[in-house]
C-alpha cells in the first residue's frame, strides 16, 4: 500500500468495515487487513511510473505476482511472536566501522582548479541545474 494513504482513500477502495485500526505508541493508523490483495495492477503501474520506468503488461502482471509473493512473506513474518527479542539494526554487531576523523593536508586549490575545465571566483564553475536563487 502506498505511503501516505488516507482513510478516505481506502474507504474508496474498499468496505469500511474491513479496516483495521493499528497502534504504534500514539500514533494510530488505518490500514487493510493482512488478508485484503496485496498489491494491484494500479499500485504496481504508479511505483513503476514513480521510478520512470516503463513496463510492458507481461512484465506488470510479472510484478503484481513477485510482489505479492514478497508481501505474502511478509506477512507469514507478522505471525511470528517477538516479544522477547530485543531490537536491532544489524544482522552481526558493527563496532568502528569508521575510522575516526583526522586532520590532513590536502591538495592545493591552485592545483586543483588547474584541471578545471572552467573556473569562477577562485572554484569550479558549474551549469545552473535549478531555477530561482540561492
Amino acid at each position: 500500500m502506498r505511503a501516505g494513504i488516507t482513510v478516505r482513500d481506502l474507504a474508496a477502495q474498499r468496505p469500511l468495515a474491513s479496516l483495521v485500526w493499528h497502534t504504534s505508541g500514539s500514533v494510530g493508523t488505518v490500514r487493510a487487513p493482512m488478508t485484503a490483495p496485496k498489491i494491484t495492477l494500479d499500485d504496481v503501474r504508479h511505483v513503476a511510473k514513480l521510478a520512470a520506468l516503463s513496463l510492458t503488461p507481461d512484465e506488470e502482471a510479472r510484478m503484481v505476482r513477485e510482489l505479492g509473493s514478497i508481501l505474502g512473506l511478509m506477512e507469514s513474518l507478522a505471525g511470528l511472536d517477538v516479544t522477547d527479542v530485543p531490537p536491532t539494526f544489524h544482522a552481526v554487531p558493527l563496532s568502528a566501522a569508521l575510522r575516526p576523523d583526522r586532520v590532513r593536508p590536502s591538495t592545493p586549490r591552485a592545483e586543483l582548479l588547474q584541471a578545471a575545465p572552467a573556473q569562477e571566483d577562485g572554484g569550479f564553475a558549474v551549469p545552473k541545474v535549478m531555477d530561482g536563487e540561492a
